[in-house]
């Protein structure tokens, strides 16, 4: 990390969460996710702590190709092959948004040598892969007032052939996981269907869904302007009218 217009302390700084986060790497090539009891988002409720391994895994090698570790560097060719392997059923809004943001960081960070690679990478899962079938996968979830729906997805039945399927999905499942205010939530127990109230809507879910879906739709992914509209204007909504609202 070299920035002549960086503060002095902030290289270092950077440079320092760099070692940080690359040993934290877990040997499978993911990276860890939050327990139950950890200090900032403790939750009782939560058993086991927060799945979401595939989104903590998408924003650690985000944040370290954005402090220019190259993209053949180790920790980053094992933590996207773990990627390809888990990413066929994001389990929640945060990890598929985090997926399409890591793919668009991933074609800034690339030089000659790193496209060439991830090429031919392409080319031999293209060959092995199978081709990718959809399989309808039942779950239910409970809503606020005690009623029961069961939700319909159809999933991927295998790893993705190619990074440009694997963020196709991506953005289709995020905006079909928008709710009808237009906001979003992290959870698939809100993550589909429409007629969930709307002050369920979660302004964090919110902002890393429009994140992802810039990030596709720069990459050239369908994204449908009246949900990005709709989701400014609860947003714009949802803001404290005054300061004196804290």
């Amino acid at each position: 990390v070299s920035d002549p217009d960086l503060p002095p302390k902030i290289t270092p700084a950077i440079e320092k969460a760099t070692e940080w986060i690359k040993k934290s790497q877990l040997d499978g090539g993911a990276f860890p996710g939050l327990s139950a009891d950890n200090p900032i988002y403790g939750n009782p409720q939560a058993k086991g702590g927060y799945d979401c391994q595939l989104g903590f895994t998408a924003l650690e090698l985000t944040a370290l190709l954005k402090a220019k570790v190259p993209y053949m560097d180790p920790v980053i060719q094992k933590g996207l092959t773990w990627i390809r392997e888990n990413s066929q059923r994001p389990c929640s809004t945060y990890e598929a948004a985090m997926i399409c943001v890591l793919m668009e960081t991933i074609e800034h960070s690339l030089d000659e040598k790193g496209r060439k690679a991830r090429e031919k990478e392409e080319r031999k899962r293209f060959a092995t892969v199978k081709d990718v079938k959809k399989a309808p996968q039942g779950r239910t979830e409970v809503l606020p007032d005690g009623r029961v729906r069961v939700i319909q997805d159809m999933g991927p039945s295998g790893p993705f052939k190619t990074e440009k399927e694997s963020l196709d999905y991506m953005a289709a499942r995020i905006q079909e996981w928008q709710l009808a205010s237009g906001a979003w939530r992290y959870g698939p127990n809100f993550s589909a269907g429409t007629d969930a109230p709307a002050e369920l809507g979660d302004v964090s879910a919110t902002q890393y869904c429009l994140m992802g879906l810039l990030s596709a739709k720069r990459l050239g992914c369908p994204v449908k302007p009246e949900g990005i509209e709709k989701s400014a204007n609860w947003l714009v909504d949802a803001m404290e009218k005054s300061a004196e609202a804290r």
